[in-house]
């Protein structure tokens, strides 16, 4: 007898033996209620460690061992063998019943299809007038929304209209009293060019005036001027009648110098030194009044041009006078 034989006739026999409800539901049963045997036998530990753990953990006594590994299975497969047909027979007629309706009603289909074909056919038109009807509404949907935008657009600009209206309405009242002030403001500069207006003609009779002034001050600069050559003209003729007596002074200082004695010195150099200096300073004195007087009516004339002050007639301020020499 081969192997193939063998093996053969052992599948078959564990075909048969599994086929059996009973073993196979004691076999469900029994690794279900035992599942700590399994766990111990499948870890890592060795095989003397593993028997320790199953005595231990599975079945630590006989009554443990007769209970869970022999009468508990055999009788979760009795139950589960006899007790259950009782349950599921009625579930299973009735199922069975409701499966022969089932079936009758595929059987009757196909008839009452032919027999509704015209319906059908009806059912769809109606379908496809609803869908074109469903399109239409969509189409209108779109354009009362496209509708709506635009509205609010305009409540929007609206709105904008409004606040610009209020903004122009608040921008008149300012400029209304902008206006008012104006007025007031114009009827002040009125009154002011009422003033300027008097005080240009009081300015130009002023003017007059500071012309009939100007003539008086160049008469009196050309009487000055006369004065001065008569000045210029006197000092010579008394710098001359000076020198006149200067040299008889000396003549006559010469001719007492001769009857002085021998033993006496005097410095006659410093004398005549002394009295040069003395007539220069005359007529220094005497050029700076001239000069003083013509500077005097100069600067009055300069000052009457550039400067013009209405209603008044400037004031000519005295010469500032300079260091004499000596």
């Amino acid at each position: 007898m081969s192997w193939d034989n063998i093996s053969r006739s052992l599948g078959s026999v564990i075909d048969e033996r599994l086929s059996n409800p009973l073993v196979t539901t004691f076999a469900i049963s029994w690794s279900i209620i035992n599942w700590k045997f399994f766990v111990v036998l499948f870890s890592d530990n060795s095989a003397t460690t593993t028997v320790a753990l199953v005595r231990q953990i599975c079945y630590p006594n006989w009554n443990e061992f007769w209970g869970w590994a022999v009468a508990a299975p055999i009788a979760a497969t009795l139950a589960y063998t006899y007790l259950l047909p009782f349950v599921s027979n009625p579930f299973l007629r009735d199922w069975r019943t409701n499966q022969q309706k089932v079936n009758g009603i595929k059987d009757t289909l196909p008839i009452e299809a032919v027999l509704t074909l015209k319906e059908s056919l009806e059912i769809r038109k109606q379908q496809t007038e609803l869908e074109n009807t469903n399109n239409t509404l969509r189409t209108d949907a779109q354009g009362l929304r496209t509708q709506l935008f635009a509205a609010q657009d305009k409540i929007v600009e609206l709105e904008n209209i409004k606040m610009s209206m209020e903004n122009v309405k608040q921008e008149s009242s300012n400029i209304r009293a902008l206006l008012a002030t104006s007025e007031s403001e114009l009827t002040k500069v009125r009154a002011r060019c009422s003033e300027l207006e008097a005080a240009l003609d009081a300015a130009k009779s002023g003017q007059n005036n500071l012309r009939e002034s100007i003539s008086h001050a160049n008469n009196g600069l050309t009487h000055v001027k006369e004065k001065a050559g008569e000045v210029f003209m006197q000092a010579g003729a008394r710098e001359a009648s000076g020198f006149k007596s200067l040299n008889e002074r000396l003549q006559s200082t010469l001719s007492s110098i001769k009857n002085i004695p021998s033993a006496t010195t005097i410095d006659l150099d410093k004398i005549v030194e002394e009295f040069r200096r003395q007539k220069e300073r005359e007529l220094d004195d005497m050029r700076k009044r001239v000069e003083e007087i013509v500077d005097s009516a100069k600067f009055r004339q300069d000052v009457d041009k550039k400067k013009y002050v209405p209603n008044q007639i400037p004031m000519v301020p005295s010469p500032p006078q300079r260091p004499r020499k000596g």
